[in-house]
């Protein structure tokens, strides 16, 4: 079976032409936005011999909810990971992500915030790391290699993160290493996370009990 869907995501195709009230006449006739598109997709399979092609649109729609709906449901979602992680007793509570292509120009803002801990994955480039310290930016680095990963929906234990983390200190000195997932956890769903990061902490802690010895 074939499918007939858009030729892109829609997510930056306006809505809907109707709602454009003020248009030239002829001009609003030459136009189509997502909503005229997808009304053509029925008739285009229609059309087809057989009719067998079923249609569909391809990617996200155009938000719909107003610019302070959108900053409330971010707020909820920030408020809603941060105490998730200070529940499950996580020493570095992480709530934003900086955009990778503009990494030399929020230093600023970094900075504003009066941001204690700045996580910088391993995908960003030297030159852009070597901006922060051309802005002045004094920190303390350490490696965090993950112990666990995140792209398998696998909840690894207490003791196999420990132990990977052990692994780690026989080429790592402890003030050095960091204990973290190997990645962000964007592609996990909550019921994967949340018991993970349980046992990360409960790794972190018992490596802690035998470094005092």
């Amino acid at each position: 079976n074939l499918v007939l869907p858009t030729s892109c995501s829609l997510l930056h195709t306006a809505v809907d032409l109707k709602n454009e009230t003020k248009l030239d006449a002829e001009l609003k006739s030459w136009l189509a936005f997502t909503a005229q598109n997808i009304s053509l997709l029925p008739m285009l399979r229609h059309m087809l011999p057989g009719g067998l092609l079923q249609g569909c649109t391809t990617g996200l729609f155009k938000r719909l909810i107003t610019e302070q709906d959108y900053e409330k449901a971010i707020k909820a979602g920030i408020d809603s990971v941060v105490k998730l992680q200070e529940e499950r007793d996580i020493d570095v509570l992480i709530h934003t992500h900086m955009c990778y292509s503009n990494f030399s120009d929020i230093i600023h803002s970094i900075i504003d915030m009066d941001a204690v801990v700045i996580t910088i994955e391993d995908s960003q480039s030297d030159e852009k790391l070597l901006s922060v310290f051309r802005e002045g930016v004094v920190f303390g680095a350490g490696i965090g290699p993950g112990v666990y990963d995140i792209h398998s929906p696998r909840i690894p234990s207490t003791e196999e993160m420990a132990e990977r983390a052990r692994k780690m200190l026989a080429v790592l000195e402890s003030k050095v290493l960091w204990i973290n997932p190997d990645c962000g956890l964007e592609t996990r769903k909550y019921a994967e996370v949340v018991p993970a990061l349980t046992n990360m902490v409960n790794a972190a802690k018992q490596l802690w009990t035998e470094l005092a010895k």
